[in-house]
């Protein structure tokens, strides 16, 4: 299997948090939103067969009354390895007329052969507009309407649970493009949101509708903003997305997609034991977090998917948060790395397992039974941060974290060289 595939099959696994349902494409109605929960083992069964036209087709066909910029996205990338340039040029018009906002999508993804597509002089226009609107960071707004929108359809379906369903089919379907997004990405079925919403955390979210109103967020917005102008400060080339703050399900604080950021209201609720506030610290780092993954256009393809590049990329994240906010990162696994038994332990394991695909143990909320949830994130920081300080250039350290071809260069230039096998 080639590396491309084997990327796109981690990558598939992962968006769909594979249940090991063999579905199949299935005819939908236009009265509710695609079910997309369950299609990962179908959809690698394409993939392995070299099918990629056929995936191409599922995403554009799920899409149909969702309208996602990240499935004509996936459908552009699967008809660019089916060497159908015209049909993905299709795709990413259509992802760019349903706010695609990365304007560097044409590398990061490696769609070269759109450029040979009888529109591609269209989408060129289209790309260079986004590219100057987005590198201006007034382009930044923190938007709610896709949860100030959502109140009215969640009090109609608690004040009658049979007709929930219904109605928070019709939120997705009438909401905005933020909205169908964040149903691609997140919420994937009507049925979750109708679980987590409705019938177990209702009381939560009742509470999230009281607190983030307009003046609660007005102090949010003015310490992003300085987390933004740092930004721009020391990177130069960044651009800024819009952030949306939606009504989770109870399973993201934070994503980023390529058509903005977006935060999990009911994740960021917090209590002093008398009463309910919004963690705007938290939100803040989260949004900043988020905002780094937007800039990153990494071309060490070899190593993206292995265990160096998901560690990197993420505790770049991490401590470009911290450089920006000046909010210190602080969490246990920071406390349990102190001990030099610990650290020896996680350090000596990292260094056996830093060119393996297998990530369980280090990242994405497994719950490894020798050392601690999300360890990888946390050597992702300190490495980051080591060799941001041993740099002498910092504005070309912090483009290098960013947009570097060779993960290894980031630890060798750092002080934890020697899990390379360096002195």
């Amino acid at each position: 299997m080639d590396l491309k595939k084997a990327m796109l099959i981690t990558f598939i696994l992962l968006s769909f948090l594979c249940n090991g349902v063999n579905a199949q494409s299935q005819k939908g109605d236009f009265t509710s939103p695609p079910e997309l929960e369950g299609y990962g083992k179908y959809l690698r069964s394409l993939i392995n067969e070299g099918k990629n036209a056929e995936v191409a087709n599922w995403f554009f066909t799920k899409n149909r009354n969702l309208n996602s910029s990240k499935y004509y996205m996936l459908a552009a990338k699967f008809y660019e390895m089916a060497k159908k340039p015209d049909s993905a040029a299709v795709s990413l018009n259509l992802a760019l007329d349903n706010g695609m906002s990365d304007p560097n999508i044409i590398e990061k993804e490696n769609l070269t052969s759109i450029q040979q597509a009888s529109s591609w002089v269209e989408i060129k226009s289209k790309l260079d507009a986004l590219d100057k609107k987005l590198h201006n960071i007034e382009n930044f707004q923190i938007d709610t309407e896709p949860m100030d929108s959502f109140w009215p359809y969640f009090n109609l379906a608690i004040a009658d649970t049979s007709q929930a369903k219904k109605t928070l089919s019709q939120y997705i379907l009438s909401g905005s493009l933020a909205t169908r997004e964040y149903y691609s990405d997140v919420y994937k079925s009507i049925d979750e949101m109708y679980e987590v919403m409705i019938i177990e955390n209702n009381e939560l979210y009742k509470n999230c509708q009281k607190l983030f109103t307009p003046e609660n967020l007005k102090s949010l917005k003015n310490e992003v903003l300085s987390g933004m102008n740092e930004l721009k400060k020391i990177y130069p080339d960044a651009v800024f997305p819009k952030v949306y703050i939606v009504p989770g399900i109870m399973n993201s604080g934070g994503r980023s997609t390529s058509l903005g950021l977006f935060v999990g209201a009911e994740k960021f609720i917090t209590s002093d034991g008398n009463s309910l506030e919004i963690n705007n610290k938290a939100i803040q780092s989260i949004i900043i977090h988020e905002l780094m993954h937007f800039q990153q256009g990494y071309q060490d393809i070899e190593n993206s998917e292995k265990l160096i590049g998901k560690v990197i990329s993420e505790g770049v994240c991490d401590f470009l948060a911290e450089l920006c906010t000046g909010i210190q990162l602080e969490n246990k696994n920071l406390e349990y790395l102190k001990s030099s038994k610990n650290k020896d332990f996680i350090l000596s394991e990292f260094k056996k397992d830093l060119f393996s695909d297998e990530l369980n143990n280090w990242m994405y909320n497994y719950n490894p039974k020798d050392r601690p949830v999300d360890i990888g994130y946390t050597l992702g920081y300190l490495i980051s941060k080591s060799y941001y300080e041993k740099s002498n250039d910092k504005k070309l350290a912090v483009h290098n974290l960013l947009n570097t071809n060779n993960f290894k260069e980031i630890i060798d230039q750092s002080e934890y060289k020697f899990v390379l096998g360096r002195n």
